[in-house]
């Protein structure tokens, strides 16, 4: 069973706000918060290096909040999900619906 062994706040020089998260099998997830525009709160989670380094098109999860979530819901989210306790939930803003 997988566990959190370390989290630490991510540097981010856009309005992007996150937490990297360390897991037990030293891999490195961010997760991060974003309000993309026209659009409300989104917990999005992918993997990602030490430094913060995301690697877009690789996302765990991405789902709306309502609100701005807080980071620790979404590091419950990913353990459940590596875990596999849980499904990942993709649900990324349709621009061309709006």
């Amino acid at each position: 069973m997988l566990e959190v062994i370390k989290t630490k706040e991510m540097k981010s020089t856009t309005k992007v706000e996150g937490v990297l998260v360390q897991m037990s099998n030293k891999e490195w997830y961010a997760i991060t918060r974003m309000m993309p525009p026209r659009f409300g709160w989104y917990l999005r989670c992918s993997p990602s290096t030490s430094t913060g380094r995301l690697s877009f098109g690789n996302e765990i999860f991405m789902y709306p909040t309502k609100g701005k979530a807080e980071f620790e819901e979404g590091i419950k989210e990913l353990t459940a999900i590596l875990n596999k306790q849980k499904e990942g939930r993709l649900e990324h803003p349709d621009y061309n619906q709006r």
